[in-house]
């Protein structure tokens, strides 16, 4: 018997056809015959292994014509069968509407071709319209591609609280989520000498609350990834002290911190410095340690 799989997330980008593609091929290269499908009107999976199908080759033939899912299937190379999308399939929300028929089409759909008997593998567009709702209710399993910033995280949140809300009766889904990119943002906050909690900076000393609305601005305000063209939030920041960061810094400022921001701040002061260049074998450079002063006494015999 073969499961279906609903790949969704309400976010773009987080690599839902990539993850379909891949499982795909992975369950044929296991002897067995999966079957793909492609509900997103961008039809991104169908160009990939069947471009150029026309709509009335396609899903869209099923909702609009009728047309058995059995004649629009497609062989892929890495075998396996195909159900090819179509840019035509944004016209089912308009067409058709919402209601339960419309709904249980693909399913009705799946169940007279297969009824069971093929791994079956859902790619849905980022949007909870008709053809989403339809590939969910399709399936006994949905997967959740996200990428691990905190914005698709916060989005992966909200997609779970959907999902429950959709389970109202309806045998209880198995939900997986799956990491798919992973990208870690770090700031820094910089001083040169000491980093004590003492209210009043000294003058070779830098106070922490000098620095406590910097790194707070730092772990709460958006940058632009120009590599990954998102606007994306820091998910660190290294507080680095060229001198040394005491214990009553660092409770000062963990106790004005909440629980989430206290496990994004990382301190490095000059002994982690000077540990990091023992433990990888890298030569200390030019006067990083403190000169040795010249002892007092003088083993010399004077006569």
């Amino acid at each position: 018997m073969g499961t279906r799989l609903t790949v969704f997330n309400q976010k773009g980008g987080v690599g839902k056809t990539t993850t379909v593609l891949n499982l795909g091929a992975a369950l044929a290269q296991r002897g067995q015959v999966p079957l793909l499908v492609d509900v997103d009107a961008q039809s991104h999976l169908s160009s990939i292994l069947n471009p150029g199908a026309p709509s009335g080759e396609s899903l869209f033939a099923y909702y609009n014509a009728g047309k058995p899912l059995k004649e629009v299937v497609r062989p892929i190379r890495f075998g396996g069968e195909l159900i090819p999308g179509h840019s035509e399939l944004i016209k089912v929300d308009t067409l058709f509407g919402k209601g339960p028929d419309i709904l249980n089409k693909l399913k009705l759909g799946l169940d007279a071709g297969w009824n069971g008997a093929r791994p079956v593998l859902i790619d849905c567009c980022p949007m909870l319209g008709v053809l989403s709702l339809s590939g969910i209710f399709a399936s006994e399993r949905v997967l959740i591609p996200i990428s691990t910033d905190y914005l698709a995280l916060r989005g992966a949140l909200a997609l779970e609280k959907t999902l429950k809300a959709l389970e109202y009766g309806k045998d209880v889904w198995m939900r997986y989520i799956l990491p798919t990119q992973h990208f870690i943002y770090f700031g820094l906050q910089a001083k040169r000498a000491k980093l004590d909690a003492a209210g009043i900076s000294k003058a070779e000393t830098a106070n922490v609350a000098e620095i406590l609305n910097q790194t707070t601005m730092m772990l709460g305000h958006e940058i632009f990834d120009p590599e990954t063209n998102k606007r994306v939030l820091v998910d660190h920041a290294f507080i680095v002290s060229g001198g040394e960061i005491t214990k009553a810094a660092r409770n000062w400022l963990g106790g004005k911190l909440d629980q989430t921001k206290r496990s994004q701040i990382i301190f490095m002061d000059r002994e982690d410095i000077l540990n990091l260049f023992v433990v990888t074998n890298v030569p200390l450079p030019v006067d990083a340690l403190p000169p040795q002063s010249a002892s007092a006494f003088n083993d010399e015999i004077p006569f």
